[in-house]
């Protein structure tokens, strides 16, 4: 052995079983030199030269001096051998066959271990790191075998026949020299904590002896200490081997009751909101700890184990995107709340608290359907009376909207689980019908009720977003279980009071839209409609004669009252301009009204809706003048009465030309205000977006008497005007919540997409690159925007390629964002690939506008390269580039070398041109 056992350990092809029975023929021979070895190995893992002699271990009186004064003043050289797993693994088995295989005799001559763990303690007092390293570590590793040799003899020594009374204090003496010996190797093995090399590998010892030994550790030694020293150095692997330790030690199926409660305690005391704390810059490992803290929080029901901060955290975890994480927290946040005897408060409390953290930490909706997915599988909603009468108290105490609106949210998505359910093939999946016929049951009880309500309420979000339920597709499935025919009379009753009640325009517009889904599935609804037409023309009429010379404009009161009639003949026009035998007195009223606007007072909103009424009224006659031209030799019953037009002459014409223009002039000039209310500019944005499509220059080829010469010419500026006014109201201006600012703004776009898919004479399509631009960004316009970007390819498949390049080059000149841009071309290229050309309605050659894309960047890249600075815009159009087939990235080469301005453009634009066409532009 005259190279040591580390030599010999880290030579080629070591072998244990040889080497330990070396050292063990030396140790019976000469005990000195035997345990000499020993110590020289530790020594030798530090790494420092000294060479202990035979006759220097009884001669020392302070190993600590020894450490100091010898050891490390000796000549040092790293070794790093703890590093190689091959050397751990054949020190291990050393030292197993050390201790562990001759345990016998090691309780009978254990001069060697008493002066190794003597060393093991001078290292750990010295000053050096690498001794305190090697320290922690070889104490560990012994620790492991000795904790082996503890227990063999306490098997052993509970089978042996009787003995004297010197045996049995002779077996005391070894007992209680083990157990001295696992403690002081313990202490030992915490000096290796500190260093990252050796901090998992002694933590993952411990925690295997913890395991193996619970009752030792746990119980008679109360070592659970040492796994908050443990947690203090901030080290993922240990946080992780740490807390998978916990999980076994609180296994009921493995271990005691006792143990499990006296880990649960000092957990809760001492390391729960440590762990809790750690575990969220340990996300990889957070499964472990919230499987901890919902085991613990399940044996104390009703009584939260943490402080509300800790418990706060371990909550928001149920907005996870980890379902077992979502079900552990969800599991702890029940228990924590719920008492043995499931009072029903007890569930109300629960959601309101789900909301109050969806609220203030702003987690995501589609975190919140997820989570509310997995309480419906747990039969948390067993009936929609609980979810509208909560509605109805946060609404009632005056609370902050959000948790009414999140309460809402929740209520549609168990509604379109229970659907679902419900729709689902009984052969494919077990549905139990009758519970969930049972819920339904109490949705259709309770849902017109909140209708009614809410419809005549100051809560018109609420309603609104309620409102979405009562489409008529779901009427299938309600049909299927026996109870639509109740179910839509209430529903009805309860849309038919609102119309009449109602106020605000949204509300109005979308409980008329409501109706008028059902008209082909319930006979009564014509009636309903024709009655709504009547009520509401006739509330316009009695509102409008209240006016006299003396008191208009003078009058708030009537004036109130009267932008109500406006408010709902304007939603009802919006559906349904078939107005006729109306249509005279209407003319007169909104045409002597749009003059005397300034007198009559109105505020910015009032008239806003009074221009959207207008609107509707010119469109009216329109569609009437159409008619009446298409039917003037019919006797149908759809052909225009001859006295009713004749008694709209007055307003045809030149007269209804130059009343289009005011209307028209009014509007546009509207669209340079950008400090409107979001509200007042949908109500004018979508009146001139609908005039630009009713007075199209197609009318004039129509022939139809009275439309002569209407037609309105959409010029270039109008359409940048439009575009600005629609960027400012989309993506300039940050809307607080409470606005329903969404409802809104897809109304805005909405109408901006339908203006560019209908308008047929267009003089460009290219300003919708300001939206389009935008693409670039996650927004809840996304899909908005592509539907914008469908329609403009179909309208112009080579403007469809400008609108991109100028897109682009706005996020690269204007935004400065090369990041954005390159988001840009990522997001564009999935979105051809997958949307346009699944575009059915016209056959797209994807190729085809991957290359004009490129083409047209390319050119205008070379347009403006001389003066502007473009960045690495030649870079980052890769992700569009590759799609482009080889010939004709070929033609690009002479596109950018014999462009005009090829000699013109800077040293660095040339480089830039040169590897570009170096890389794409040349046949492999």
């Amino acid at each position: 052995m005259s190279l040591g056992i580390v030599a010999s350990l880290t030579g080629e092809n070591p072998s244990v079983k040889e080497l330990y029975q070396s050292w063990q023929k030396l140790y019976w021979t000469d005990r000195d030199s035997g345990s000499v070895v020993l110590l020289q190995m530790c020594i030798d893992l530090t790494g420092y030269k000294y060479r202990m002699v035979s006759e220097e271990p009884e001669n020392i009186e302070n190993w600590a001096d020894f450490v100091t004064n010898k050891i490390l003043k000796a000549d040092y050289e790293e070794v790093s051998i703890i590093a190689d797993s091959t050397v751990q693994s054949a020190l291990h088995k050393f030292l197993e066959l050390l201790i562990v295989q001759d345990r016998r005799q090691l309780l009978q001559d254990n001069i060697w271990m008493v002066r190794m763990i003597k060393l093991m303690v001078g290292f750990c007092e010295s000053n050096d790191d690498v001794c305190k390293m090697i320290a922690g570590y070889l104490s560990a590793l012994i620790l492991a075998h000795v904790a082996v040799v503890r227990e063999h003899f306490e098997k052993s020594a509970k089978h042996e026949p009787e003995r004297s009374s010197e045996q049995d204090q002779e077996s005391h003496q070894r007992k209680k020299f083990l157990r001295r010996t696992e403690k002081l190797l313990l202490r030992n093995s915490v000096e290796g904590f500190s260093y990252s090399m050796t901090l998992p590998l002694i933590a993952d010892i411990i925690c295997k002896l913890f395991e193996a030994y619970p009752n030792v550790y746990v119980l008679d030694w109360s070592f659970l200490k040492v796994f908050e020293i443990l947690l203090q150095h901030r080290h993922l692997k240990t946080f992780s081997r740490v807390a998978v330790c916990l999980l076994e030690l609180l296994d009921d199926e493995k271990q005691s009751e006792v143990v499990i409660e006296t880990v649960a305690a000092f957990f809760v005391e001492c390391l729960g909101g440590k762990c809790v704390r750690a575990m969220v810059n340990y996300k990889s490992h957070e499964r472990h700890v919230m499987a901890i803290v919902s085991i613990l929080q399940k044996k104390s029901i009703g009584e939260p184990i943490f402080d509300e901060a800790v418990s706060e955290v371990i909550r928001q975890h149920m907005f996870h995107r980890d379902k077992a994480i979502r079900d552990y927290a969800l599991d702890f946040h029940a228990y924590s709340m719920c008492t043995p005897d499931e009072s029903p408060e007890m569930r109300n409390k629960m959601l309101l608290s789900i909301l109050h953290l969806y609220s203030k930490y702003d987690h995501s909706e589609q975190s919140l359907k997820v989570l509310i997915t997995d309480m419906w599988s747990l039969d948390f909603f067993q009936d929609f009376q609980f979810l509208f009468d909560l509605l109805h108290e946060q609404l009632a105490i005056n609370e902050k909207l959000f948790i009414s609106m999140s309460l809402v949210y929740v209520i549609k998505i168990c509604f379109k689980l229970l659907t679902d359910e419900l729709q689902q093939n009984n052969s494919t999946q077990s549905v139990n019908r009758p519970h969930l016929q049972k819920i339904l049951k109490t949705f259709c009880h309770q849902y017109p009720e909140a209708l009614e309500t809410f419809g005549s309420s100051a809560h018109d979000r609420v309603y609104l977003s309620l409102l979405s339920l009562a489409n008529a597709k779901f009427l299938f499935q309600l049909d299927r279980d026996k109870i639509i025919e109740h179910f839509l009379a209430n529903l009805l009753c309860a849309l038919e009071k609102t119309a009449k009640t109602a106020k605000n325009f949204d509300v109005l517009h979308g409980t008329l839209a409501t109706i008028r889904t059902y008209r082909n599935i319930v006979v009564d609804v014509d009636c309903m409609w024709t009655e709504l037409l009547s009520t509401y023309f006739g509330e316009l009429c009695d509102q409008r004669s209240s006016f006299t010379s003396r008191n208009i404009g003078k009058d708030d009161t009537l004036i109130g009252d009267y932008v109500v009639s406006l408010s709902r003949m304007a939603a009802f026009l919006e559906l349904d301009t078939s107005f006729d035998e109306h249509m005279p007195v209407m003319l007169k009223i909104v045409t002597n009204d749009f003059r005397l606007l300034e007198k009559i007072g109105f505020s910015k909103s009032e008239t806003a809706i009074f221009y959207r009424l207008y609107k509707c009224v010119l469109a009216g006659l329109v569609r009437m003048l159409h008619r009446s031209d298409g039917n003037k030799n019919s006797s149908s019953e759809t052909s225009v009465d001859a006295s009713l037009y004749v008694a709209v002459q007055p307003f045809v014409g030149a007269k209804l030309k130059k009343r289009s223009s005011d209307l028209l002039h009014v509007l546009i000039k509207q669209l340079k205000q950008y400090k409107d209310s979001l509200a007042d500019s949908v109500h004018m944005f979508i009146s001139l977006c609908d005039c630009l499509l009713l007075f199209q220059p197609k009318i004039n080829d129509l022939g139809v008497e009275g439309l002569e010469g209407t037609g309105y010419n959409v010029k270039t500026p109008l359409l940048a005007m439009m575009a600005k006014y629609l960027l400012n109201y989309l993506f300039a201006i940050q809307y607080d919540w409470s606005e329903n600012a969404a409802y809104k703004q897809k109304q805005l776009l909405d109408k901006y997409i339908q203006f560019y898919s209908m308008h047929h004479s267009l003089p460009q399509v290219t300003d919708t690159h300001y939206i389009i631009a935008n693409y670039s960004e996650e927004t809840r316009f996304e899909k908005g925007i592509e539907h914008l970007m469908v329609a403009i390819h179909r309208r112009d498949p080579s403007g469809f390629a400008e609108v991109i390049c100028k897109a682009a080059f706005m996020l690269l000149q204007q935004y400065m964002s090369e990041t954005s841009l390159k988001r840009f071309f990522i997001k564009f290229k999935l979105f051809a690939t997958t949307k346009l050309a699944g575009d059915e309605s016209v056959k797209v050659n994807i190729v085809n506008v991957f290359s004009e894309v490129v083409e047209k960047i390319l050119k205008h890249w070379m347009d403006t390269a001389v003066d502007a600075n473009h960045g690495e815009m030649l870079k980052l159009i890769e992700p569009v580039l590759i799609h482009v087939p080889e010939d004709k990235r070929l033609t690009f080469e002479p596109l950018l070398r014999n462009h005009a301005e090829y000699e013109n453009i800077s040293e660095i634009q040339r480089k830039s041109v040169h590897r570009f066409i170096k890389k794409f532009c040349r046949s492999n």
